[in-house]
């Protein structure tokens, strides 16, 4: 076997050619059942390189479906009046988009272009939720009001969007979001109003001919477990009995618990500086994560407890990385090889951060894959030292013009893409056997629409 490459069934400190750190994979082995289920579609994932290039996006439509009807099932068999909206800013694709709507999956957005695309596709419940919301895309909410439901943050909005709805003679329907880590987290200081605050909005819009309060509001992110939902569900629950009557309530229709559930298929990178050898310790770390029946079940009693006691709520739910996460695999060439490590043709432009500085995702050799993990850094080819793709992957030892795949790729990857350097890869998409290209490469002239080429300075 040759030296940059070792088998890691357990832990090891020793150090290869290109790479000067000890790296420990062990945790690796708990990604092997998702391995084994992407070397079953090895010759698709060759049949794409070869036929749309590299770098792409490769959508497995059966996956993303199935993981929807998982976490829509899930909930379904526990809350009967249940509406789940996909948060379209986790991957704004429009084929992949509409694949969820056309199973009855519903639209959250966070932006005017989101809204637009949601409308476009024909989505009949839109949830639109963002700290700042522009004139034109709370016009546009407005002029849908029949489908769109306007999620508040601040005062302010409020008060712009009465405006905009008496000048349109339109009951605009309005929900309140809800900040419950404003004394925890100053991050989220921008979103959402506190619980002592709503009552007082509230009050305000009491007998508005042109708003109608619909809904509650509130968002957690990164849960591995129930307990930020529980603990959420208690809090309005309590809030809602002790300062509001029935007649109040009368206008809520639904209790919108966000999203925020964290899906299985990625760890973390954890980094520790050794003071003997002064080399830096990498190893891969997996959350235990919560099955989704089981938050079902948890959040179900939650529910029960502190809010269908009061009112029978209609539930929403805005799943996103959930859902496309493991929907989308990147796909890249070896283009060269260095000092041990490799360089592929598809940079971090194509998930939009150096995120694999300290997330981990599985990355084969599809050209020559085994469950064999090989230790070797990956670089892509941007100018840029942070443009690094990981420190191992499963399979043989790559060559020149082996095919890698990154696996779970679809959350916060395209969306949120750079247009820095290289264009905007081709999205493809395949279901069974059949391959289809849903977006392509970006070309120069659409990279560069808009400007002034001509003109002279």
């Amino acid at each position: 076997m040759p030296n940059n490459s070792l088998f890691l069934e357990s832990p090891t400190t020793k150090t290869f050619k290109g790479v000067s750190e000890n790296i420990n994979l062990n945790n690796g082995s708990r990604f092997i059942s998702f391995v084994k289920n992407a070397i079953k579609n090895k010759q698709i994932f060759i049949k794409s390189a070869l036929k749309f290039g590299t770098p792409q996006y490769l959508l497995d439509e059966e996956a993303l479906l199935n993981q929807a009807t998982l976490f829509k099932n899930a909930f379904k068999k526990n809350l009967k009046n249940l509406d789940v909206f996909y948060a379209i800013k986790s991957n704004d694709l429009p084929f992949l988009v509409n694949k969820l709507k056309k199973i009855g999956i519903h639209a959250d957005v966070s932006s005017l272009f989101e809204l637009k695309l949601a409308l476009k596709l024909g989505f009949n419940k839109i949830i639109f939720t963002a700290p700042y919301k522009e004139t034109e895309a709370i016009e546009l909410a407005i002029k849908n009001s029949d489908r769109v439901v306007l999620n508040i943050d601040q005062l302010d909005e409020l008060i712009l969007i009465e405006k905009i709805a008496k000048k349109n003679n339109t009951i605009t329907p309005i929900s309140f979001r809800i900040n419950l880590n404003e004394n925890t987290n100053e991050t989220w200081t921008k979103f959402g109003i506190s619980l002592p605050e709503l009552k007082k909005i509230t009050k305000i819009i009491q007998n508005n001919k042109y708003l109608k309060w619909v809904g509650i509001h509130f968002h957690s992110s990164w849960n591995t477990n129930p307990d930020k939902y529980l603990k959420a569900i208690e809090l309005v629950g309590n809030f809602l009995k002790s300062n509001f009557t029935i007649s109040e309530l009368s206008d809520l229709i639904f209790l919108d618990l966000g999203g925020g559930f964290y899906p299985e298929g990625s760890g973390s990178i954890e980094k520790k500086l050794d003071d003997k050898s002064q080399k830096t310790n990498y190893t891969i770390c997996v959350e235990k994560i919560t099955k989704i029946e089981s938050f079902s079940l948890k959040i179900t009693q939650a529910l029960k407890k502190y809010i269908f006691q009061q009112k029978k709520l209609n539930i929403w739910l805005e799943p996103g990385r959930f859902i496309s996460s493991q929907s989308t695999t990147i796909v890249l060439k070896v283009i060269s090889t260095k000092n041990g490590a490799l360089f592929v043709d598809g940079g971090i432009n194509l998930i939009g951060g150096a995120n694999f500085e300290f997330e981990y995702f599985p990355i084969i050799n599809i050209s020559n894959p085994s469950l064999e993990q090989q230790k070797t850094k990956i670089y892509g080819p941007l100018c840029d030292p942070d443009d690094f793709w990981g420190f191992s992957y499963f399979g043989k030892p790559a060559k020149i013009g082996d095919i890698l795949i990154v696996l779970h790729q679809g959350a916060y990857t395209f969306s949120t893409a750079w247009r820095w350097q290289r264009p905007t890869a081709a999205y493809v998409s395949f279901y069974k056997n059949r391959l289809k290209l849903v977006k392509k490469t970006e070309t120069f002239d659409e990279r560069y629409a808009g400007c002034d080429l001509i003109s002279k300075i």
